[in-house]
């Protein structure tokens, strides 16, 4: 996976924790859901899954070539069997396959991927961007809201207020999904990468309000990510969502981080990229989202 980004834009934050994360999704199993071709030296050369109906209906797919074995055709006998595999969890869910969204990913400059996803039936309706800011450019961290303290995140205390932020704020995510607290935490604080010290809650009164709910140190030399930012809505609008982002980028910079990034959707309806632009960031490159219905076409090559 690090190679076929750094070979489609020239640079990855790809680790191993990504992964895991995915693979702690409880609609997963990677025994029936995944699959891996290997090469004669039984090195892994490319890899596919299909995750199973969200309660959005959505099932999420990815499809990923090393460059060394691209144009092998590997890409398109994955997708046959990843679509294959979406056919049956939808019937295993008891959903409609007309009813069912499909959704790829596509590093914009691998214009292999974006033609196969195109060839079967997939559209892109959304980009997401990964942006940066170096630690040297940060503008100073700005002051809490009246009447908001922020405190850093306590394991086990702050847990469930941790989520419910999360849960409600995302709901204005594209294609949001609630995820249970089990699920979530699995996910979560079972990442390797998850660092408590580096989590922020901010609260009124006793009441949790915003949070950065999962700032990552990237195994990536000079590398930070800020994974997510929250605000619920009813305290938007206050310079809440700016002052958690700053003072989380201030507090991966005091770690060393040189470069700062994070990923947004450019047609979030809260703007946040525009929050993101404000305070310096820009973005480095662009994720394509292509999307199908399941129902809709052949369920892939053979």
């Amino acid at each position: 996976m690090h190679a076929a980004e750094t070979a489609a834009c020239g640079h990855s934050l790809v680790s191993s924790g990504d992964l895991l994360f995915d693979w702690a999704d409880p609609r997963f199993s990677l025994a029936r859901d995944a699959w891996v071709a290997v090469d004669t030296q039984e090195q892994v050369v490319a890899y596919a899954c299909s995750f199973g109906t969200d309660s959005a209906n959505a099932i999420d797919l990815t499809c990923v070539v090393h460059p060394d074995a691209d144009g092998a055709g590997l890409d398109e006998h994955l997708m046959g069997l990843v679509l294959r595999r979406a056919a049956e969890q939808a019937d295993d869910a008891g959903v409609q396959r007309r009813d069912v969204t499909l959704a790829v990913a596509c590093v914009r400059g691998d214009a292999r991927r974006r033609e196969l996803f195109q060839r079967l039936g997939f559209v892109r309706p959304r980009v997401f961007l990964r942006m940066v800011i170096a630690a040297e450019d940060l503008p100073e961290a700005p002051p809490w809201p009246e009447g908001v303290t922020v405190a850093a995140f306590r394991p086990g205390a702050d847990d469930h207020a941790l989520h419910e932020v999360i849960q409600e704020a995302f709901l204005d995510h594209y294609h949001a999904a609630p995820v249970p607290f089990d699920a979530w935490a699995a996910q979560v604080f079972g990442d390797e990468d998850f660092d408590p010290e580096l989590a922020l809650v901010a609260r009124d009164g006793d009441d949790a309000v915003g949070a950065v709910g999962a700032v990552v140190a990237l195994p990536i030399p000079g590398a930070g990510y800020v994974d997510q930012l929250a605000v619920r809505r009813p305290w938007r609008g206050r310079g809440l969502g700016t002052a958690l982002l700053v003072h989380a980028l201030h507090l991966l910079a005091a770690r060393g981080y040189e470069r700062l990034y994070l990923g947004v959707d450019s047609q979030s309806m809260t703007g946040a990229d525009r929050l993101y632009r404000r305070i310096g960031m820009r973005p480095q490159r662009e994720n394509d989202l292509y999307e199908r219905r399941l129902g809709a076409g052949a369920t892939g090559p053979s």
